[in-house]
């Protein structure tokens, strides 16, 4: 076999596997341009197959191979801008560049005999573009092979040089075409290999790290469900506590009302008018009583279901119209006194509450002192305003001062009126604008009930 037919032979069998190998790689991965190479390749086993070539003592190639061959060049060139992806500028401009010297090639050979050194000289054109094309995807993607690609794009410009300048009959380079031909079309699997590993590793990877976020949010999840079960359990539990406060607040008044009412009527029956007028007031009391437990509650459920409307408020303007609402209660208001006060953003509705419950309890439990005082001050922090209404009253014991904001915890019994709520809507009513409450105290040295504003409240 002569060396001419053994480079056919390979060629054919190069080729046809570069067809199928892009082909398969066109079907199972859907790589961008890989259809092109496989169409290119195809139309390169044609020409070798076929065997259409011009005899070595005619100047002028084969019109058919020359057309084919054409046609395979701007299947290679198109397929390389398609693979080279969004790394190539101007996707437009290189297919032109690609087929322009392809085109002059295929219009020359229409209208006259297209010399072997044309046809290899537009060829090698080409392949030039293509390889300025490899090297302009290699410098935006380092490491992705394109170089590799650039350099098997050269071979065939080179050797036509090299053929030029020995002066070697060009004819020969129709076998040698194999070489350039076969290096291209094996670096170009060879990197859409690789670019397929790292599209795997990089989805591995995606998954991988998909798989660790849905482990953390489940675990989060867990936690999450964990921490609004016990809040729920003690929600539960403290409107179990609530609801036995209420029955027991209001089971009292009622079995007094009834009782005597009881009293009352027998009374009447026995003509003793003035034991029952005496009754009657006691049941009023007992229904002014209920009625303001009734309020109360009322008002509670108000403050949880409110929606905040934050807005700039002065304090001052506060104590002044906290004070004005406590006088018509009979209350020793002369004996209030504020400080230096600010503007805070806050809800005014219910703020101005927590200086009514405030200021009323301090003036209620230090009326029995013999030179009551009530004192409103402001305390600046970093990041937040405290104010402090401190008095002179019976004070408490300093490891009941939780209980304080607890309904109905009452921690001098029935010597001071009230429902034991207001200090719960007030402790409600500054959580809701996300601050703290607290109280400081000592038996017989008077009390402070403080409560903090955050800078930036928060609804």
């Amino acid at each position: 076999m002569s060396i001419s037919a053994a480079f056919v032979q390979a060629s054919t069998v190069i080729c046809g596997m570069l067809c199928l190998l892009f082909g398969w790689m066109r079907w199972r991965h859907r790589d961008p341009g890989t259809g092109w190479f496989s169409v290119g390749f195809v139309l390169v086993f044609a020409i070798f197959a076929l065997g259409l070539r011009a005899p070595p003592e005619q100047a002028a190639v084969h019109r058919g191979a020359s057309l084919i061959f054409g046609v395979a060049l701007l299947a290679l060139g198109w397929g390389l801008v398609d693979y080279s992806g969004a790394a190539l500028e101007r996707p437009t401009r290189w297919r032109a560049a690609v087929a322009a010297p392809v085109l002059i090639a295929l219009l020359w050979g229409l209208v006259a005999p297209l010399p072997r050194e044309a046809a290899h000289l537009f060829s090698a054109a080409s392949l030039l573009v293509m390889a300025a094309m490899a090297w302009t995807v290699s410098r935006r993607e380092p490491g992705a092979g394109m170089r590799l690609v650039m350099v098997a794009m050269l071979l065939h410009p080179m050797l036509l040089l090299a053929m030029l300048l020995t002066g070697a009959d060009v004819y020969q380079l129709r076998y040698l075409l194999i070489l350039p031909l076969s290096a291209t079309g094996m670096t170009l699997f060879a990197v859409s290999l690789t670019r397929a590993r790292l599209r795997v590793e990089h989805e591995l990877a995606g998954r991988v790290e998909a798989q660790r976020a849905l482990q953390r949010l489940n675990d989060s999840l867990e936690h999450r469900v964990a921490e609004r079960t016990a809040e729920l359990h003690d929600i539960v539990a403290g409107l179990e506590s609530f609801n036995r406060s209420v029955s027991h607040d209001l089971r009292g008044p009622l079995g007094g009302m009834a009782a005597l009412s009881r009293l009352a009527m027998e009374a009447l029956q026995r003509g003793d008018t003035a034991k029952a007028l005496n009754m009657l007031g006691a049941v009023a009391e007992q229904a002014d009583a209920l009625g303001t437990l009734v309020t109360d509650l009322l008002l509670l459920a108000r403050v949880n279901d409110a929606t905040l409307v934050p807005e700039s408020v002065d304090l001052a303007r506060f104590v002044d119209a906290a004070t004005e609402q406590l006088r018509l209660t009979e209350l020793a208001t002369d004996a209030v006194e504020a400080g230096p006060l600010a503007d805070v953003q806050a809800d005014a509705g219910l703020l101005r509450q927590v200086f009514v419950n405030l200021i009323g309890n301090a003036l209620k439990f230090s009326r029995q002192a013999a030179h009551p005082a009530v004192r409103v001050e402001l305390i600046r922090e970093p990041a937040r305003v405290v104010v402090a209404v401190r008095d002179n009253d019976a004070g408490f014991d300093p490891q009941y001062a939780s209980d304080l904001f607890e309904p109905f915890r009452r921690l001098h019994g029935g010597r001071f009126e009230g429902s034991g709520i207001g200090l719960t809507i007030v402790r409600r009513i500054v959580e809701r604008h996300g601050g703290a409450v607290w109280a400081e105290g000592r038996p017989g040295q008077g009390a402070s009930f403080y409560f903090a504003l955050p800078l930036a409240p928060t609804a």
